[in-house]
């Protein structure tokens, strides 16, 4: 190549070894080091100068190495002998940005406070959660993709998550390694820009998919939000690190050169000048921009080694004045490359300034997040000073999760918003529960102790406090939070929206201990591991047994391997995972059944028939709609499902009140329905809370009242006498609607090579699975099936066998499906699954009928 800057009037002549020779003088790092004292305090309370980002990814896609690889070298996560350890990843980097291209908000300030907070998920099942947890505390996003595989399941998810939060990201394209050492592409054809542009081009167009005004989400190489490099080697450049190198050398401005180094863009020797055709006047094929400046001259480095042509390696690293000591010098090939690429284009200066120069510092982040994050009057108080990011406002905190200590003593992670919190404080701390104009879940407490996080322990800042922007770890709360919650010192503040936005618990299992006066023990461990992780819970069967819940049979063995630990000891009994079923109905009642109360003076009758899966699948998937009063849910009817608003009306109640799945219509007369409408309601939240043929749930059932006879006086027909009856009634009415039971199923994604194909299907077949579609994703398949999740425990492990390691699947709730057969054959498979469960829970096993339900 010669002379680029002939274009813009230069003189020099350009080629890649005039580059080489120039280049360890403007890539030298851009930041350096300090040590957490006085000046890092100093930046704490400077909220422009923060940046409070995560790394998000696919399995394996390299975002843990990339963050291995960013802190090895930072002073501030060297583990302290006297420092208490927790259950949580963060690293602050600390580091003058010594650019000239400086943040205006910044003010002339070169110290930066990165806080990079690692989201380590429990398992890929379930990791959504709590990366959406997590989402709450940062501003920014770095997204790391396999450049290779491509954009995945898991990516895209974390990004909906992310501009759902309005976080901003950008782009990490990681294991250029690979293509080097592994797929063996050069510089010298176009294959490698092509497959990066492809990652590019996926990646903005999952954004525009969730895309969100408030935020500008898509990336370019051009502008910077792009960079690309090897985690696990520590190297990696952005188009302005070259940019800025050529521009530098040959005088050329580099906003004009930065985007000539992506896209349609080829430099021709013959005019001297950039074209955007890739041949000369005279025939002569051009090498893209791209592929001629930056990756040339990284494979003349990967060529000499590769050759093992040490001779020709020490010319390049004389001209990059860069050297190796003897015992550098023994090492070979990917130890070798790897080496110098880390002295030629080292990881932390071009990740590091792409952070401070295009993610937002919580000055500017929470004037387009605070909307969305606070849960009261947009104009109060609390909200104006969130959207300040406001130091002398009142303090607002969200706590995002606990984690306990080497102490077992449980500390809240939490970002503030807004004012400043020190050692000591009396804060009102508001649950998720909170509702406005009541007292619920709302409680005061008292800061024990304030740290910094670094790595998995907590550094002491307990003498000066901590203000808005911040990520702290709080000790103090423990027995005000169980996992999530709202700090503040305003009266009159409403909470932070809550993260836990979760999958219904799938799987639970009965615990019991060994010796019964170990109970207490038990109960209390099983608690203290609740409390640790954001996607657990527990409780009490009604036969009084306690159960742990979760999202699958391997988080649920997690979770039982660290009750253990809890434990030391103790010897406990578990059940195989139990998975929740709903009971409901597939037809008209064919009967009309009445029933009469006990004191033999009022009767109702009552038929039951499906109230439609398309509109309990509404009310469950929208939050509004299922907390919403019953007119509103009235309306919703007449608006989305063009019922006759007269209809709609005759609406009693949806429930039972904790799901809404069902509900109840007076198809009489309505003469009596002030009378008795109160206590009806009781005895149908009893009937759909615990259903007749097995005490499960109800789903998508609706009972008419048809008639009612009624007594005369009031004292005949109160609670006492209704509320039976209508239980009773309704579960008559159930029973001869053709009864049935309905089971979870998993929407599973499947990424794999195309060789192994046949092992993926065989697994899916083998467990009951549903086929649903199969289309190519660069080098990959991606398959998605339904799955039952009754069938699904050991799917994954035979998945792995099958496919030798190389699939990789994801499972997500996707809806409840009626279990075919009969309840009454014991050939069926849904006989053997009701007999299972009743005998489980102590009842006869004989499947129930109606008579016993109604009055002849």
């Amino acid at each position: 190549s010669s002379g680029i800057n002939a274009e813009y009037g230069g003189h020099h002549h350009f080629s890649c070894s005039s580059f080489l020779s120039s280049v360890l003088f403007c890539s030298c790092i851009m930041f350096s080091e300090r040590g957490c004292g006085s000046e890092m305090q100093e930046i704490m309370f400077n909220p422009s100068n923060i940046r409070n980002v995560t790394l998000l990814g696919h399995v394996d896609h390299g975002k843990s190495t990339l963050f291995d690889s960013l802190i090895a070298n930072n002073t501030l996560n060297e583990i302290k002998r006297d420092a208490v350890m927790i259950n949580a990843h963060n690293a602050p980097f600390v580091f003058e940005f010594k650019d000239d291209n400086l943040p205006e908000e910044s003010k002339g300030n070169p110290n930066f406070l990165i806080n990079m907070l690692q989201i380590i998920p429990t398992n890929v099942d379930f990791s959504s959660t709590q990366v959406n947890s997590s989402l709450h505390l940062v501003d920014g996003a770095v997204v790391v993709v396999d450049c290779v595989e491509g954009i995945c399941v898991q990516t895209e998810t974390y990004l909906r998550h992310a501009i759902c939060e309005r976080v901003k990201p950008i782009l990490f394209i990681n294991k250029l390694d690979r293509l080097i050492f592994e797929l063996g592409m050069d510089a010298s054809n176009d294959d490698i820009y092509q497959n990066l542009q492809r990652v590019v081009d996926s990646f903005n167009i999952v954004v525009r998919t969730y895309t969100d005004d408030e935020v500008a989400t898509q990336v370019s190489p051009v502008q910077g939000t792009v960079i690309f490099g090897s985690g696990l080697q520590q190297w990696g450049f952005s188009l302005s690190t070259f940019a800025k190198l050529y521009s530098k050398k040959f005088t050329i401005p580099e906003d004009n050169l930065i985007e000539k180094l992506w896209g349609d863009y080829y430099f021709d020797t013959e005019q001297k000048k950039w074209v955007t055709t890739p041949k000369t006047a005279s025939g002569k094929i051009l090498k893209r921009g791209f592929s001629e400046f930056i990756l040339k001259p990284i494979f003349l480095i990967f060529k000499a080694i590769k050759e093992k042509n040490n001779t020709k390696l020490g010319e390049i690293l004389n001209k990059l004045v860069i050297s190796l000591t003897t015992e550098e010098w023994k090492n070979q090939d990917k130890k070798l490359f790897s080496l110098v690429m880390r002295k030629f284009l080292p990881l932390n200066s071009v990740t590091l300034s792409s952070i401070i120069l295009h993610l937002p510092s919580p000055v500017t982040a929470q004037k387009y997040r605070y909307s969305i994050l606070y849960t009261g009057y947009l104009q109060d108080e609390c909200a104006q000073a969130m959207r300040d990011c406001d130091k002398e406002g009142p303090l607002m905190l969200y706590i995002s999760k606990m984690v306990y200590d080497s102490n077992k003593r449980f500390h809240g992670i939490g970002r503030i918003f807004s004012g400043v919190i020190t050692k000591d404080q009396k804060l009102r701390v508001i649950g998720p529960d909170f509702n406005p104009g009541s007292k619920n879940d709302t409680i005061n407490g008292k800061v024990e102790s304030l740290g910094l996080i670094v790595k998995n322990q907590i550094l002491p800042i307990n003498d000066c406090g901590c203000c808005c922007g911040n990520i702290v770890a709080i000790l103090g709360f423990e027995k005000q939070l169980a996992k999530s919650g709202t700090l503040t010192s305003s009266d009159s503040a409403f909470p932070i929206q809550d993260t836990k936005i979760k999958e219904p618990d799938l799987l639970k299992v009965i615990i019991e201990p060994q010796n019964p006066k170990q109970l207490n023990q038990v109960i209390e461990a099983i608690q203290w591991v609740v409390n640790g992780d954001p996607l657990l819970s527990s409780g009490v069967e009604n036969t009084g047994l306690h159960f742990l819940s979760g999202q699958s049979d391997l988080h649920l063995n997690v979770a039982l391997q660290d009750l253990k630990q809890v434990l030391q000891g103790i010897q406990i009994k578990t059940s195989k995972p139990l998975f929740p079923l709903y009971e409901t109905v597939t037809d008209i009642s064919y009967h009309l059944c009445q029933t009469t109360s006990p004191n033999k003076k009022n009767t109702l009758f009552v038929t039951a028939q499906p109230a439609g899966e398309e509109l309990v699948q509404s009310i469950e998937n929208n939050r509004m709609l299922s907390q919403a009063p019953t007119e509103a849910l009235q309306d919703y009817l007449v608006e989305s499902y063009k019922w006759d608003k007269n209809e709609a009306r005759k609406i009693w109640f949806f429930g039972p009140e904790n799901t809404r799945l069902n509900f109840f219509m007076d198809q009489s007369d309505g003469l009596n329905r002030m009378k008795i409408q109160d206590s009806v309601r009781v005895g149908f939240n009893f009937a759909t809370s615990e259903g007749v043929i097995c005490e499960e749930p109800m789903r998508g059932v609706r009972f008419n009242l048809i008639n009612s006879i009624l007594a005369d006086e009031p004292i005949h027909r109160g609670g006492g006498q209704i509320i039976p009856a209508a239980r009773r009634v309704m579960g008559g009415a159930f029973l001869t609607a053709k009864p049935t039971l309905m089971e979870p199923v998993y929407l599973v994604n499947i990424q794999t090579t195309t060789n192994v194909l046949a092992g993926v299907y065989s697994s899916l077949n083998k467990y009951n699975g549903t086929f649903i579609s199969e289309e190519a994703r660069g080098v990959l398949k991606q398959i998605q099936a339904y799955l039952p999740v009754s069938s699904n425990s050991g799917f994954i492990s035979d998945l792995r066998v099958n496919t030798m390691g190389q699939a990789f699947c994801n499972q997500s709730l996707h809806h409840f499906e009626i279990v075919p057969g009969d309840i009454y054959n014991p050939d069926d498979r849904v006989h053997s699954l009701l007999a299972e469960v009743r005998q489980r829970k102590g009842l006869p096993l004989e499947m129930p009928v109606p008579i016993p339900f109604i009055d002849p």
